[in-house]
């Protein structure tokens, strides 16, 4: 595939997951990156709508059976593990990107180091 390829499957990757917090599809992407196979990602995904993972917050169940749902459509397993790694990826920064422009993400807030007082603080 070529970057051009895999960019266009991306934003309909994205487009499909844009009601999915972005980074759950991140955790996927290094599940991916890690495993290297894309029927073991399949069968991650298709396990998470039931496991106690679900449970965390009131909107997690529907973001992994959204995701059981577009993530085999949209990377097959008998597509080349690098080309679904290149897509997955550029899905998840898409995701992101697309999050700021609707002023959805907010940068997360740096924490002072331990052991040092914060600004105007005392120790």
């Amino acid at each position: 595939m070529t970057p051009e390829q895999h960019l266009q499957k991306a934003q309909q990757l994205a487009q499909a997951l844009s009601d999915v917090d972005d980074n759950e599809v991140k955790k996927l992407y290094s599940f991916l990156c890690r495993q290297r196979q894309i029927a073991a990602l399949h069968q991650l995904v298709k396990a998470l709508p039931t496991s106690p993972f679900k449970d965390r917050s009131g909107r997690t169940q529907g973001y992994y059976s959204r995701m059981a749902q577009v993530i085999p459509h949209h990377l097959s397993e008998t597509m080349d593990v690098n080309d679904a790694i290149q897509i997955l990826g550029w899905a998840c920064r898409l995701l992101k990107y697309e999050a700021l422009k609707r002023g959805q993400w907010q940068p997360p807030q740096k924490k002072p180091p331990k052991g040092k007082p914060s600004k105007g603080g005392k120790r």
